[in-house]
């Protein structure tokens, strides 16, 4: 890009600025390749001190072409776009506002839907169309094509298309708004590798589905109509239109909109045609409600049909009963469905959408799968792990078998476009070429390459994956209250779609129990959950239905419902005197339904008598799960001006105002008693008596408003009583009274009692048992329809047209309804589209019958929460910390942690236990989709209402079999807020199916010592876990022992040298064979010149010749040909090695050598070490008994050659492979097919049994058929006498192998074991040269390959970093005394990690500090290397700095802390100290007044309290933070100096690469972000600020005194002068020399006047 000159001629640019243009992007060598794409940018050219102008994003409704700036060199290319738009269906037909204005206001009952006038206004690139306006017309036709001249590619994606209502003189409103995505329906090519053109746009004919806000209007004004513009998801199906677009070359026509010929017309016919779909839904519980009291009604609708307010399909089955939501006794309320699930059925007509629902669900499992995969190969760490190639394999086959799935065919498909015939060639050919890259790559490679190469495929994969054509609208579950749309939840129709294609093809959710949470239609900028619904849906064509009864778990039941009402008068209870309440009616008692009027739908009958079936789940009240009640009952009096105070008409009310039954009729419920008696509430804005005082309002007569002191013209007063109820203490929990009450699971008939329920008035809360004052009772009447005769299709798709019912007095109806328009002129604007239809249609739509799916046997399950820790949270209005806790949700139950106080990263460290929990359903299909476990934060706030924090989806760990169990681990979930990350959560979460057999102490006890944060802390088992467990190393194997794995046998010498093994010669003896000498030297030893094997057996004969003969010695004898074998050697350790280097150490390296074969590499040394762990395993064929000697020899690695010999050892290969003791591979203690145990030899345990019997001339073991019973040597076996208790790793193999291996074990064979060899040097015979710690497995070839190897290499240290935060310093000791005597310190803070001192750390300074105070945000940054099975830091390092290797120590981690006073002309003086041992750490005090001396003593010490542990370590908390007490000797005791708060952190190398940090507060400066302290003024250096030192250090403090004294100071000195001055004053005053000179002056006149002449 470049700028020239200003031309003369050319016009200038206002700001010389361009603001928000587009410039078109080209290659700069291919410029015929046309245009790449666009770049928006603003420039502007600046003089010296110009401003830069402001720059004003321009609205996205400007035209865009008109800010591209074209070159007028370049090509260009043009094209215009067609824009069918032929039809549209289902437009909504709403009331005119005014119309339904005046209808509210004067009740008028005309049931007139006025239809809109809809058109469709069509926006692209600036560019604005219109079609003409069809008049009052749902269904229009207009028939119409849109011309858009474009240039390719184009800048704008998207055409957006407007429904509008109205003519274009006056104002529109919208209707809904959809677009046509440009990317979605072309290709540039670009996807696909080689040679692939593209297309050009195109599209349909296709139906484009409007959505917006729901379809009723409830006001003058639509709260929703906002949705309708498209800027955000709409909440309700608002209509489709048909539409077709076209790409054409040709140059703009003349005119930009044209009429479509009729022929086109007509050949769009053939897309309009329709098939039957059906749609259940089956709702299992609806949890995490908000506290609604009204009765709550779903609704399920795919476009309009299911609709309830909708007149214009056919009623069908699309609501539950109505329910009433009870408390959870924390948080949320639930409905109490339990064992009776509601059920829904619709059936519609659409499109025939198999197509694309085959291929959008085909492709989603696709990258569905590839996406699993991806995150598992981005949990591998390294090349090396051992994982990479099953993670890698498993992905390969997977996404092999997706990319070479065939795509449906369009063959024979009359309605395919061609744009399907496009995207299916783009398809498969993206598809072909990902399959074959795919088959082209390694595992071998690294990686980090690997996951780079998998996201680019999924990124393709993605590209093609939406299906712009799918016409098929989304299915909306809607929560209804008081006839109101509360919540609402979307489904796109593909995930729950059937196809009989497949598997794949069918949606990921069909036929599944999912999780579904409600939103609010307003949007309110709260990130707030209306509810949590667990849903099994199902999607199919009405002909394909039959397969959904096998997705049905429970027993769908159809019912019709009325209910009986009767009133009491006069004692007596009767239909008569109910008023505008029919004797029969529906559930809110406005509508009647006699029993005898019921019209069947076609197809059903009934199936028995009408029977009343009270329904209980309605009448748990408002107390249900609450502990305790606050009943109140306010006394009210009325009077007339000047009269005195009585009893109101009403005197017994409610808050409301409403009457309610005096406080003495007041009956304390069963299981209720009562805390205190009756009492005036004084503690608010009353009087003494506790009355308030109004005065009446018209019509109702009651005040609105309220005050506490009397005045004489209130007319009305009132007085509030309380009392307190709670409720008894019983064996018997919450959930087992509601199931008392609800009699879930019973099959008894209810008594003539239980069936009535009542209530003081009509409308009110409906109650079991009679009360004095109850004047309405009602019972349920249900009848059980049942379809005609079996059918092909699932029955529930028969239910269309629903239940009809038939007036008997049609007149009377109408006078009731006249009767009621006075009580309802008030509810009018509430009652909202239910008033709007006619009688007949409320009755139609009321009473579509109700379906339920019940569940005979319950299961009930155990949840453990193990809520440890949450860190980065984001507190609400800027406020530096919180109060933080959490709701815990699990279906119906919800639980709290505790608060704590002052954190953004809270350690709970609290076990939730939620106990009997019950859910139905398959177990297995709540193991495949669990219900999730909601967590959500809040910072406690006493004047407001808690703030929100956050929220954390969870999915448990399900564990349906206790005796395989498998404990979870802690991870981090991520924290959401508003969709926003807020921080992450470290918890546990595991569902027990009926743990009877555990005990909630125990799992407690489990869930605080066994979780692991992460995989990679996991002390995981491996081979040096048994070795070191074997050797009595117990430090060092972990939890091996516990984990029942096998044990290893060491043998401290050979295995010749074993006597039980008779130096592996019993099937034949070596003896050497010496070279014969003429003459004897004494002093030479003979010369071996060979060996020959074999054994000489006398026989002794029997002296009768008749006589038998003795058993044969050698009976099986092997071949006699060289047998080919496979040998591997595991080379373990080796200890007391002598010295070979002047370090007093040596630099070892094995070499194992068979006849002609050597193996051992010099550069694989162990540098400076006299007990080196090799961990190496070395395989090699062989031929015995041509190679049948094995050495290994142990060399000190020199720079120069040739290399000392350290020793050697030789192994007889023969003798193990012959002899009967089976040496050649030693039997483990059990048969695990799996883990580290996993059996390696050639042969099963029965076959080596087979074939010991057949040696030893025995009979062959018998096996009972499961396994656990075997014959052997005339005697049973039971497995259960080898095996007391199964272990519960779950590597045990099957129950024959396993008996078969016991009995082996019992014939004296060689164990699975380690020998001890001894090594010797030629140079020094039978001297001692080391010991060698090794073990050799023989495999003949002719038995078979053998298992795998034992992984016997050396542990390698994973690397971790330590995050240590220090924030602030309390108490510190004050160590120096300023000018002015003050105490302070100027502290400071090193820290390190111990044994790497050379890389310590410290903090700034903090100046001054006058009481112990300290204040830094300073981070220290500690990476170091750890071995998690041997718990100790691994630090390599030099011994000399002529030192060529490193010597690697162990050490114990720990974290050493010092504080310290800066000096800056002396040494600065030591403080304090805090060692952290990072595997038993004091956990941190919370408050500085908390943290004493007492935290640093062990735990035997003083007992732990239980809910806290006093250590824990930081590798499994991971995080923590608080307050550590520093410490300093005196007199051999530790004295607390100080505390320091900080937070400490480890993080794995990939965790801390993923959240980078800076040392101090250097950048990056994050996770968290450190701000600088704030510290005192007086924090300073003084040298650097003397004036300002003087400020602090004299006048601060001093300022009282300096001021005294500077006025003493004066006053001294005026004192001074006072006294300096006396005397002369005193010596003038009695001297007086003026009066002398004034008694002279009078003299001379006299004098004078006596010498004058």
């Amino acid at each position: 890009m470049s700028f020239t000159d200003r031309r003369p001629g050319c016009p200038s640019l206002p700001g010389h600025a361009l603001n928000w243009k587009w410039l078109s992007l080209y290659h700069p060598t291919h410029l015929n390749a046309g245009l790449r794409g666009y770049l928006k940018v603003s420039l502007c050219v600046l003089g010296a001190g110009d401003q830069a102008p402001e720059l004003d994003k321009p609205a996205e409704s400007e035209d865009v072409e008109s800010n591209l700036l074209k070159p007028a060199a370049m090509p260009v290319c043009m094209a215009t776009f067609q824009l069918r738009i032929y039809r549209a269906e289902d437009m909504p037909q709403m009331e005119d506002s005014c119309l339904h204005y005046f209808r509210s206001m004067f009740q008028m009952h005309v049931d007139k839907r006025i239809c809109v006038d809809p058109s469709v206004e069509v926006s692209f690139a600036g560019k604005t169309r219109c079609t003409r306006v069809m008049p009052r017309n749902a269904n229009p036709e207009w028939n119409q094509v849109l011309f858009f001249p474009a240039q390719l590619p184009s800048v704008c994606d998207k055409i957006k298309l407007t429904v509008l209502n109205g003519d274009q003189a006056g104002k529109r409103d919208v209707l809904g708004t959809t677009y046509i995505n440009l990317s979605q329906v072309s290709s540039t090519g670009a996807e696909i590798e080689g040679d692939f053109s593209g297309f050009l746009p195109c599209f349909g004919p296709s139906f484009l589905t409007l959505y917006g806000s729901p379809r009723e209007f409830t006001s003058l004004h639509d709260p929703y109509e906002k949705l309708n513009s498209g800027s955000e998801e709409g909440v309700a199906y608002r209509g489709r239109i048909l539409v077709e677009l076209n790409t054409s070359m040709d140059r703009t026509p003349r005119q930009e909109i044209e009429e479509i010929p009729a022929e086109a017309v007509a050949r769009v016919e053939r897309y309009l045609s329709r098939r039957k779909y059906g749609l259940c839904a089956i709702f299992y519980s609806a949890t995490m409600l908000p506290a609604i009291k009204e009765l709550i009604q779903f609704e399920v609708s795919i476009g309009n049909y299911g609709n309830k307010f909708d007149v214009t399909c056919k009623p069908c089955a699309s609501t539950t009963q109505y329910s009433q939501a009870v408390f959870d006794g924390n948080h949320y309320h639930y409905l109490p469905w339990y064992d009776t699930k509601p059920m829904v059925a619709i059936t519609s007509f659409w499109e025939d959408a198999s197509y694309y629902m085959d291929t959008l669900n085909i492709l989603h499992s696709t990258r569905d799968r590839l996406t699993l995969n991806l995150d598992a190969l981005r949990s591998v760490r390294t090349a090396e792990d051992p994982s990479l190639g099953d993670v890698w394999k498993k992905l390969l086959k997977e996404l092999l078998e997706d990319c070479n799935r065939p795509l449906p065919s369009l063959e024979g498909r009359v309605t395919a476009t061609v744009l399907d015939q496009q995207l299916r060639d783009l398809r498969g050919r993206l598809l072909h070429q990902v399959a074959r890259s795919a088959e082209r790559l390694s595992a071998g490679m690294n990686p980090n390459t690997l996951i780079l190469k998998v996201e680019d495929w999924l990124q393709r994969i993605n590209t093609i994956t939406p299906e712009p054509q799918a016409s098929m609208p989304d299915v909306v579950i809607w929560m209804l209250c008081k006839e109101k749309r509360v919540a609402y939840a979307r489904v796109k129709a593909h995930t729950i779609m059937f196809s009989k294609a497949g598997p794949c093809a069918c949606g990921k959710l069909c036929g599944k129990t999912h999780t579904l949470f409600l939103k609010s239609p307003q949007r309110d900028g709260k990130d707030t959950i209306h509810g949590q619904l667990r849903m099994r849906m199902w999607l199919s064509l009405v002909s394909d239905s039959q397969e959904f009864m096998r997705h049905c778990e429970g027993k769908i039941g159809v019912y019709a419902e009325t209910y009986e009402n009767q009133v009491k008068i006069f004692g007596k209870w009767g239909p008569k005197g109910l008023m505008q309440h029919p004797s029969f009616s529906d559930i809110t008692g406005k509508i009647g339904v006699p029993r005898d009027k019921f019209q069947l739908p076609k197809g059903w009958h009934w199936d028995g008598d009408w029977a009343v079936e009270p329904q209980r789940r309605l009448l748990l009240d408002t107390e249900t799960n609450h502990s305790e009640v606050l009943e109140e009952v306010y006394e009210n009096e009325s009077r007339q001006p000047g009269e005195e105070w009585a009893p109101a008409p009403s005197p017994n009310t409610d808050a409301g105002g409403a009457a309610v039954s005096p406080k003495e009729g007041i009956v304390c419920p069963k299981g209720w008693h009562f805390e205190e008696g009756w009492r005036v509430e004084v503690n608010r804005a009353v009087d003494e008596s506790g009355w308030e005082y109004g005065i009446g309002i018209p019509p109702t007569g009651t005040p609105r408003s309220w005050n506490a002191a009397e005045k004489t013209y209130h007319t009305h007063r009132r007085r509030r009583w309380l009392r307190r109820r709670c409720r008894d203490l019983n064996t018997q929990s919450q959930e087992q009274e509601i199931a008392s009450f609800l009699q879930l699971h019973s099959t008894g008939k209810p008594s003539e009692e239980d069936t009535w329920e009542y209530a003081s008035c009509f409308g009110w809360k409906f109650h079991l048992q009679p009360r004095p004052h109850d004047t309405y009772r009602r019972r349920c009447w249900r009848r059980k329809l049942v379809p005609v005769q079996p059918a092909r299709v699932a029955p529930i798709f028969l239910l269309e047209g629903s239940l009809g019912v038939e007036f008997e007095d049609q007149e009377k109806e109408e006078g009731e309804e006249k009767e009621k328009q006075t009580a309802r002129e008030k509810k009018i604007l509430e009652e909202g589209e239910r008033e709007k239809r006619s009688p007949a249609q409320n009755i139609l739509q009321l009473n579509t019958p109700l379906i339920t799916c019940v569940f005979q046997q319950p299961n009930y399950y155990q949840l453990h929460c193990y809520i440890y820790q949450a860190r980065d949270l984001t507190p609400s209005d800027g406020r530096s910390s919180s109060d933080p806790y959490a709701h815990v949700s699990f279906l119906h139950r919800s639980q709290r942690t505790q608060t704590l106080t002052a954190t953004l990263s809270p350690s709970w460290d609290q076990t939730l236990v939620f106990d009997h929990v019950l859910i139905y359903g398959d177990p297995q299909a709540i193991r495949q989709d669990p219900p999730l476990v909601v967590l959500e934060l809040f910072g406690q706030d006493i004047i407001d209402k808690d703030d929100f924090l956050g929220r954390s989806m969870c999915s448990p760990l399900v564990c349906l079999d206790l005796g395989s169990r498998h404990l979870p681990c802690l991870q981090w979930y991520p924290i959401t807020k508003q969709q926003k990350e807020a921080g992450e959560l470290l918890a546990a979460f595991e569902l027990l199916l009926d743990p009877k057999m555990l005990s909630r102490m125990a799992a407690e006890s489990w869930l605080r010592t066994t979780p692991r944060a992460e995989k990679e802390e996991e002390e995981c088992v491996d081979w040096w876990s048994k070795f070191y467990a074997a050797t009595g190393d117990l430090a060092k194997s972990g939890d091996y022992l516990q984990t029942g794995l096998d044990s290893l046998k060491v043998y401290n010498c050979e295995l010749e040298a074993v006597p039980e093994f008779q130096g592996l010669q019993d099937f034949c003896q070596t003896f050497r064979l010496y070279r014969g000498l003429v003459q004897e030297k004494a002093n030479e030893d003979p010369l071996v010149v060979g060996e020959f094997k074999g054994l000489f057996q006398i026989y002794p004969l029997p002296e009768d010749p008749s006589s038998p003969l003795p058993p044969r010695q050698f009976q099986e004898l092997p071949e006699s040909q060289p047998q080919k074998c496979l040998l591997r050697v595991y080379i373990v350790r080796a200890f007391n090695l002598p010295p070979k280097d002047r370090n007093g150490l040596c630099d070892p390296y094995v070499q194992v050598t068979l006849g002609k074969k050597k193996l051992g590499d010099r550069d694989q040394y162990l540098p400076n070490t006299l007990e080196p762990v090799f961990g190496r395993v070395f395989e090699l064929p062989c031929t015995l008994p041509l190679e049948k000697d094995l050495q290994i020899s142990l060399f000190d690695y020199d720079l120069i050659l040739p290399d000392q010999k350290i020793g050697a050892t030789s192994i007889d290969l023969e003798n193990r492979l012959l002899s009967r003791f089976r040496a050649s591979c030693g039997l483990p203690q059990s048969y695990c097919i799996s883990g580290p145990c996993q059996w390696r030899d050639q042969l099963l345990p029965t076959q080596l049994l087979e074939n010991f019997a057949r040696m030893r001339s025995l009979a062959l073991p018998e096996f009972s058929a499961d396994g656990g019973k075997a014959t052997f040597m005339g005697r049973a076996f039971l497995l259960g006498q080898f095996e007391n208790k199964v272990p519960a790793h779950g590597h045990l193999g099957s129950p024959r192998e396993r008996l078969a291996l016991h009995l082996l074990r019992t014939c004296g064979l060689v164990p699975e074991h380690l020998e001890t060899r001894t090594l010797y040097h030629s140079i020094q015979p039978g001297i001692d040269q080391g010991k060698l710690q090794m073990w050799v497995d023989v495999f003949p070839e002719s038995l078979g390959p053998p298992g795998p190897a034992f992984n016997i290499t050396p542990r390698k240290p994973k690397r971790y970093e330590l995050r240590c935060i220090i924030w602030n310093t309390r108490d510190v000791d004050l160590q120096d005394t300023s000018i002015t005597g003050q105490r302070m310190s100027d502290i400071y803070v090193k820290g390190w990690l111990d044994g790497l001192e050379e890389e310590r750390q410290r903090t700034d300074v903090h100046y001054r500090s006058l009481g112990g105070e300290g204040n830094f945000n300073w981070r220290f940054i500690f990476p170091f290397e750890f071995l998690p099975m041997e718990q100790v830091c691994v630090l390599p390092e030099k011994q000399s700095l002529w030192s060529l290797d490193e010597t690697v120590l162990k050490v114990p981690p720990k974290l050493v802390l010092q504080v310290w006073d800066n000096d800056k002309f002396s040494a600065d003086d030591f403080l304090g100290v805090l060692e952290i041992k990072l595997l038993s750490m004091p956990c941190p005090a919370r408050r500085p007044r908390a943290c004493t001396l007492k935290m640093l003593q062990d735990e035997s010490d003083s007992p732990a309290p239980p809910r806290c542990p006093r250590r824990t370590s930081l590798f499994k908390q991971r995080l923590a933070r608080g307050w550590w007490p520093c410490v300093v000797q005196e007199e051999g005791r530790q004295r607390l100096s100080g505390k320091i708060e900080m937070t400490l952190e480890l993080l794995t190398a990939k965790e801390a690469e993923e959240r980078p940090a800076g040392k101090g507060r250097e950048e990056p400066n994050m996770n968290p972000t450190l701000q600088p302290p704030v510290r005192p003024e007086a924090s300073f250096l003084w040298f650097t600020a003397p004036l300002k030192s003087l400020r602090y250090i004299l006048w601060q403090p001093h300022k009282c005194k300096i001021i005294l004294g500077l006025v003493l100071l004066l006053l001294l000195l005026l004192f001074a002068a006072f006294i300096y001055s006396s005397p002369g004053y005193l010596a003038m005053k009695l001297i007086n020399p003026f009066r002398s000179l004034h008694s002279f002056g009078s003299l001379n006149p006299l004098a004078g006047s006596s010498g004058s002449p």
